[in-house]
């Protein structure tokens, strides 16, 4: 309709980044009489960007939230309206972190639609100082490949932080390589060890344990690539040693993978 403005806001909830911004281009600047709002699900300043819940157990958080924000300047950088906190608990995945922002989100909306019915937005800018943002090409360390150099608890999150549970999996898998191929894991609990990073201490029925820095992982749901389940005995056997992932940087595969998927 023209320069017409037919309605007060536009909200933006749960919006591919690159789609987001031809939305907030074409339209938002003209149609909303009073503004357009995002729900960011992750605590602004930090973790802008996509993915926040992921990385926030990567990173070794101990708190994560969501965030109702206006959609002015960059990605994720507009005032602050309305913001959820809750605790990051020793088992969540990305999957029960996900779960908690969207239960977050609903909670808080009616905040937000109070401001909203009100005429009078409670705006709080940003402290972009401690701004933190995560692209779309942005992967963990080897791809998700674990590293038993690093502290086992470590090693652990990372495997809890790329769990999603059924839904799709929008980063990497959690992979490690024997001297027999290379393998999937979708679990993993720290334990004590010893041993010298990267040996096995135990093949159970269902698990492998292999020793890190400062402990060891017992690595449960393992597959082949293709997502086949495997013996743990057809990966290795206790005393092998495994070896650690070479640093590779994956951002240009990472970008164009959205492309590959397509085609395949």
């Amino acid at each position: 309709q023209g320069n017409t403005r037919v309605f007060d806001f536009v909200f933006l909830v749960e919006v591919d980044e690159g789609f987001a911004g031809e939305i907030i281009r074409r339209f938002t600047s003209y149609l909303p009489a009073k503004g357009a709002i995002n729900f960011h699900d992750g605590p602004l300043p930090r973790h802008a960007g996509l993915n926040a819940p992921v990385w926030a157990l990567i990173e070794g958080e101990t708190q994560h939230g969501v965030t109702w924000h206006m959609i002015e300047g960059g990605v994720d950088e507009g005032d602050i309206l309305v913001q959820r906190l809750f605790d990051i608990t020793p088992s969540d995945t990305a999957l029960t972190l996900n779960t908690k922002a969207y239960e977050a989100a609903m909670g808080s909306f009616p905040e937000l639609l109070d401001q909203l019915e009100s005429g009078s937005l409670n705006r709080v800018k940003q402290d972009l100082s401690a701004r933190t943002y995560h692209a779309l090409a942005d992967r963990p360390l080897c791809h998700g490949a674990l590293d038993w150099s690093k502290p086992a608890e470590q090693v652990a999150r990372l495997v809890r932080a790329l769990d999603h549970g059924p839904y799709w999996n929008p980063l990497s898998a959690p992979k490690f390589r024997s001297e027999t191929g290379l393998w999937l894991a979708s679990g993993a609990v720290a334990t004590e060890s010893y041993a010298a990073p990267g040996t096995v201490i135990g093949v159970g029925d269902d698990n492998l344990t292999v020793a890190c820095a400062g402990g060891a992982v017992t690595l449960t749901g393992l597959t082949r690539i293709c997502g086949m389940p495997v013996d743990p005995a057809q990966i290795a056997k206790t005393g092998d040693r495994l070896p650690m992932p070479e640093a590779v940087d994956t951002s240009a595969v990472a970008s164009k993978e959205g492309v590959m998927r397509k085609r395949l």
